[in-house]
Parts: structure tokens; C-alpha cells; sequence
């Protein structure tokens, strides 16, 4: 499923940064891209982030640092994003967006349903795939 939209992603991906807006955060629960993270940086053009759970804090310097000289990153984790207690990047969320990749997500987006229609949408995963 990847390769498939690889493409897709990228293009979404590269509208997401603006400038008001320098920092995309994926959250990937099944790490589903993983193995393309170094075609995708290519593709987009801006800096990947790569985050696993534990390393929370060390991407907060990071993208610190990266603020200050005023670029862009896309922060990427391999696993699902933390509750809002526990997580130290939620100042860095509140400003900037996220990112979703699922092949229900990117459904939903496509038909243009709303969020609240997701569980509906993937109820019904069958009919379309």
C-alpha cells in the first residue's frame, strides 16, 4: 500500500507547509511508511524528523533549533501519538498540523466526508476495497 500512494502523500504533504506554517507532525500507528521515509524527504523537499516514542524530548531541542532559524520540518513517528499528558511536543501541535496517511483517512478525505464519518467509513472498508 505505500508505493501505491507514495505519490498522494508527498503532494499532500508538501500543501500542509506554508508560511505560517513550518512544522507537520505524522503520527504513523502502524509504521506503514516507514521504509520510505528517505524517498518521501526527497519528494517533499523539507527536512524529515524521524521520532520514535522515547525520543520526545530530543526532537522538542530539534525543532527548537529549527524554529529559531526560521525552517521547516515533518516530524515523523513510527507509532501512535502519545496522550496529550505525556506528550512534549502539544505546544509544538497546537501551532502547527498533522498528518494522517491511513487508507481510510485519505478515503474519507477524498469523498469528502466529514471526521465524524470515519468509524462509519471504516465499517464499511469491504465495499470499497
Amino acid at each position: 500500500m505505500a508505493d501505491l500512494n507514495l505519490d498522494q502523500v508527498a503532494e499532500a504533504l508538501k500543501g500542509m507547509f506554508t508560511p505560517s506554517n513550518h512544522f507537520v507532525f505524522w503520527y504513523d500507528d502502524q509504521a506503514t511508511f516507514e521504509d520510505n521515509i528517505d524517498e518521501l524527504e526527497q519528494r517533499i523537499g523539507v527536512p524529515i524528523v524521524q521520532m520514535t516514542p522515547d525520543e520526545q524530548f530530543k526532537t522538542k531541542l530539534v525543532l527548537l533549533d529549527l524554529q529559531k532559524k526560521d525552517e521547516s520540518a515533518l516530524v515523523y513517528s513510527p507509532g501512535p501519538m502519545p496522550e496529550l499528558k505525556l506528550n512534549f511536543l502539544a505546544d509544538f501541535l497546537r501551532y502547527s498540523k498533522t498528518y494522517t496517511a491511513d487508507a481510510t483517512t485519505m478515503l474519507r478525505k477524498e469523498l469528502q466526508l466529514p471526521a465524524d464519518q470515519q468509524s462509519w467509513l471504516a465499517s464499511q472498508t469491504q465495499f470499497f476495497w
